[in-house]
């Protein structure tokens, strides 16, 4: 990302993060690390380790984060950087916990700073149209990690050739991390934990808030590029899209474009 114009900022306070969550009854492990190689690695090793339902692990800094298909993730100051451990995700399809995820981010930053998030079929969070952050989970057996990355006092610029935007600039000041993230994490594991009507509440939400629902797209996969309207989404957050050419087709990856 090459900014354009400085945003201040100030470290994470590990301290001040675990009273915040305290008082919001959070119980699960949360490990602060100035710099790392990946926060989903680490929270993985984690889980291999035996590590609780909701440890997280959160860095100022990642040297090898990555997003999906295997692409880096930049991580430049000011940015918010953390993995969540989740235990038995077998139990929903693999794709729920990133429609939870963006949901529980979108909700904590609209109470913490008033700025909306789109979320952008299938990990994208978007602001003000741009790209401002993204979902990553990945599983390891009867568990899973959800990476989060979100730019919040960024400065605005290009992110692997996408025009990238912060929370702070659509929020026209400053955020503070550490307030941000402890709202941020119990409204993501609420979201992943939800059953029932909660459960229907969140995919809703998810819904709601779709930048891509009913809007002409192009969607790249491995296999090929296909442009047409989004109808809908399937049960397990599959994307409808109805191609050019007529026919509906069920997608479960790629990457999509907004078009005109």
């Amino acid at each position: 990302m090459h900014p354009t114009h400085a945003i201040a900022d100030q470290p994470i306070d590990p301290a001040a993060l675990r009273a915040l969550l305290a008082e919001a009854g959070w119980g699960a492990p949360v490990t602060y690390r100035p710099s790392t190689g990946s926060t989903n690695d680490d929270a993985l090793a984690a889980l291999v380790a035996g590590a609780p339902h909701g440890t997280t692990v959160v860095a100022e800094r990642q040297t090898a984060g990555r997003g999906r298909r295997g692409r880096s993730w930049l991580s430049p100051p000011g940015s918010l950087l953390f993995s969540l451990a989740v235990r038995d995700y077998a139990r929903e399809h693999p794709f729920w916990l990133a429609i939870a995820a963006s949901v529980g981010v979108a909700q904590g930053v609209r109470a913490a700073t008033g700025v909306a998030l789109d979320l952008k079929w299938p990990n994208d969070l978007l602001a003000g149209g741009r790209k401002a952050g993204g979902i990553l989970v990945e599983t390891r057996g009867d568990g899973a990690v959800v990476g989060v990355g979100l730019n919040v006092n960024v400065s605005p610029g290009i992110a692997g050739g996408t025009p990238a935007a912060a929370v702070a600039e659509l929020a026209g000041r400053s955020v503070d991390r550490t307030r941000l993230l402890a709202l941020l994490l119990p409204a993501v594991l609420r979201a992943i934990d939800a059953r029932g009507d909660a459960q229907h509440g969140v995919r809703a939400t998810w819904e709601r808030w779709s930048s891509v629902r009913g809007r002409r797209v192009r969607v790249a996969t491995r296999q090929a590029q296909h442009a047409g309207v989004v109808e809908d989404f399937g049960p397990n957050g599959e994307l409808l899209l109805r191609r050019d050419d007529g026919l509906l087709i069920t997608l479960v990856a790629g990457d999509v474009t907004l078009r005109a």
